[in-house]
């Protein structure tokens, strides 16, 4: 008995140590395949991809919310009355004409009161040091102004939604500079007002301006053909036309604007994506620059035709021309000899007025809009490559120039509304 006993014993032992030498062989051989970490490394992948999963997840909740919050303000304007005349810029399409409530669109939009919200800025600007011709830290340039068109497509719902409260708080907060409106009918009586409240960290001054006036030579049936011949068929009309004079060189012999010595131009599409954190203004003066940009690119040649050939004929013609200023012009003008359109991009622009009524900037431009061909109006000359070509002739050499980058003062031209960040608070 005791026999059997241990043949027993020694049978279960024997198929217990090959159960366990072949566990370990196993375990051996799964080793010797995936490396000795290969647990912890799958653990580790696992890991990662959940979270690469989840940031995508995250990523598209996020989407949806804004997504979801969008159209929660869109169905809430879509409510709003909106006229046959005007277009809706965030639908497209032309609603019931019926009494169209600027104000109170404008009003929508406007930021939360915070207890001062109603309060213009009066502060007092500080002079700056003349005998270094540099600002002080933190001191404002008393002479000098941000200018504003407001009119177009782009007059109400852009600019009251997004551009204007982006210029309230990621500019004016920390640089409250006055602020100068110009607006062209039709504006509701009420509609500046409300403009007004959405910009509580400066003055605001509003001037009307009439762009009934055509250059002499120039009629409204001339106009109108020109507008619609050819090409031309495809671009701007009459009143972006007469924007681009507007810009080009009437509003800098405005008597309003003679007590300022700087500008900064910005238009109702012009989006401040994030707060400046310097003074665009100190730049130009502690730089001795005359003008400022922050790109120069080449214009559609459709919308330039004849203008290389009409300055050509200025600088024919006009007596105080140098020919060292000649050269200057064609520097900048011609590339391998060919005029290429060149124009600072001037929707951002800082400068000075002496240099947009200096006497050559004010030639060029006036013989431009009295001159056949009257391009402007016929051919759509913006004007960004006219002011080029006048401060080419006008700015004898290129340190007077400055050039912006993004970082010195955040920029952006009529990004969709889907790329617009939300409004940052800086701190000044």
């Amino acid at each position: 008995m005791k026999r059997q006993n241990i043949i027993v014993s020694g049978v279960a032992m024997m198929l217990l140590a090959s159960v366990l030498t072949w566990q370990l062989s196993f375990e051996i051989d799964e080793a010797a395949a995936h490396g000795s970490g290969h647990d912890a490394r799958l653990q580790l992948a696992d890991v990662g991809e959940v979270d690469a999963v989840a940031k995508v997840v995250q990523s598209k909740v996020e989407v949806k919310k804004l997504s979801i919050r969008d159209e929660g303000r869109q169905s809430a304007a879509d409510k709003l009355p909106i006229s046959n005349e005007r277009e809706a810029y965030t639908t497209g399409v032309t609603r019931r004409k019926t009494p169209y409530d600027h104000a109170a669109f404008i009003d929508r939009w406007r930021p939360k009161a915070t207890g001062k919200a109603d309060v213009m800025y009066t502060g007092i600007f500080k002079e700056y040091n003349d005998s270094t011709n540099t600002p002080r830290p933190g001191a404002l340039i008393e002479n000098a102004v941000v200018l504003i068109l407001y009119g177009g497509r782009f007059g109400g719902h852009y600019f009251a939604k997004y551009a204007l409260p982006r210029m309230n708080v990621h500019f004016f907060k920390c640089f409250p500079y006055r602020l100068h409106v110009f607006y062209e009918e039709p504006v509701d009586t009420d509609e500046l007002p409300a403009l007004r409240r959405l910009v509580m960290n400066t003055n605001v001054t509003f001037e009307k301006v009439d762009f009934r006036q055509l250059p002499k030579g120039v009629s409204e049936s001339d106009v109108a053909r020109w507008k619609s011949e050819g090409v031309q068929k495809k671009f701007q009309g009459r009143g972006y036309r007469q924007m681009c004079r507007f810009w080009a060189g009437v509003v800098w012999t405005f008597a309003t604007l003679q007590r300022y010595t700087y500008y900064l131009r910005l238009d109702t599409d012009s989006i401040i994506p994030s707060p400046v954190l310097s003074d665009p203004f100190h730049r130009l003066i502690a730089s001795s620059c005359q003008y400022g940009f922050n790109r120069l690119k080449g214009e559609n040649p459709h919308v330039t035709t004849k203008l290389w050939e009409t300055t050509l004929d200025w600088m024919r013609t006009e007596p105080s021309l140098t020919p060292g200023v000649v050269e200057r012009v064609k520097s900048v003008a011609l590339k391998n000899g060919v005029y290429w359109g060149p124009m600072y991009y001037n929707n951002f622009e800082v400068g000075t007025f002496a240099l947009k009524n200096h006497g050559l900037y004010q030639s060029f431009f006036r013989f431009a809009d009295s001159h056949e061909p009257f391009g402007i109006f016929r051919y759509r000359w913006g004007d960004a490559p006219l002011h080029t070509i006048g401060i080419a002739a006008a700015l004898p050499s290129s340190s007077w120039y400055c050039n912006y980058t993004r970082k010195e003062f955040p920029y952006q031209h009529n990004p969709h509304k889907r790329d617009i960040k939300p409004l940052q608070d800086p701190v000044c």
